[in-house]
């Protein structure tokens, strides 16, 4: 076929109440209405060029042009061609871009921060910071008090080898400095 024909026939095709309104359906704007009109044309002129090659011609059937079209669709949206593509079938934007500084922060903290993004990057910062000092702040003791409660290991095995008085220091002692790493 010549360029001529393939034109003629995808305005042919086009003109099918069934393709129209396909098109019309899977495009919701200018952009991915122009997306699904391009890969028609594509799979018109691909199928043109195997039945040059083969011997027996093979026609296009319109289950196969409707299909390249929501494809061809579908595909531009993935891609992100346009910011203002919203296609029912594909959300792309379900989250905000997040613009992350790793320089200030610890190794493991970056893949804790790249993985999790339940909470706004500057207050996972911030909370590991102040967790940080948290630490820092605490002696040999309480350090292993914290650790048995992180672990959560019985009261009584630590209430005994303290005693009630020293339990209950260190208690308050790291309930204090808790409350002071972070406040701002």
């Amino acid at each position: 076929m010549t360029n001529l024909e393939l034109h003629n026939f995808f305005e042919e095709k086009l003109a099918e109440p069934k393709i129209r309104s396909h098109l019309n359906y899977y495009a919701e704007n200018e952009d991915s209405f122009q997306n699904g009109l391009t890969n028609m044309w594509s799979a018109i002129v691909t199928n043109n060029e195997k039945n040059k090659k083969r011997k027996e011609k093979k026609s296009l059937n319109t289950r196969y042009l409707r299909n390249s079209i929501r494809w061809g669709i579908i595909c531009e949206a993935r891609r992100g061609s346009s910011v203002d593509s919203n296609i029912k079938s594909f959300n792309r934007r379900e989250r905000d871009i997040e613009i992350i500084r790793t320089d200030a922060v610890a190794e493991e903290v970056k893949e804790f921060i790249l993985e999790d993004r339940s909470l706004p990057v500057d207050e996972k910062v911030i909370g590991k910071m102040a967790f940080e000092r948290f630490v820092d702040s605490l002696n040999n003791l309480e350090k292993r008090f914290v650790l048995s409660k992180l672990r959560e290991e019985l009261r009584d095995k630590l209430y005994k080898e303290l005693g009630q008085y020293r339990f209950m220091a260190t208690y308050r002692a790291c309930r204090d400095k808790f409350r002071m790493a972070f406040e701002c």
